[in-house]
């Protein structure tokens, strides 16, 4: 399989469209042995921010908007 070269401002609209905060996925990393606190510590902002994104989704939704 070749690989895709989409850039970022695609792979930003792709992961958008599931959702995916892409500041928080960016910047995560790179994690070495004994990097557990450092990942903790990105997944729980990752989450959080995903947290956000999808409740103002949510939100949208019921006031009959898309999202």
């Amino acid at each position: 399989m070749a690989k895709a070269n989409l850039g970022d401002s695609e792979v930003k609209h792709r992961l958008a469209t599931h959702l995916v905060p892409w500041d928080e996925l960016a910047n995560a990393g790179p994690y070495a042995e004994g990097d557990a606190e450092k990942v903790q510590r990105e997944y729980t902002a990752f989450l959080a921010a995903r947290a956000q994104v999808v409740s103002w989704a949510i939100r949208r939704l019921c006031d009959g908007r898309e999202p």
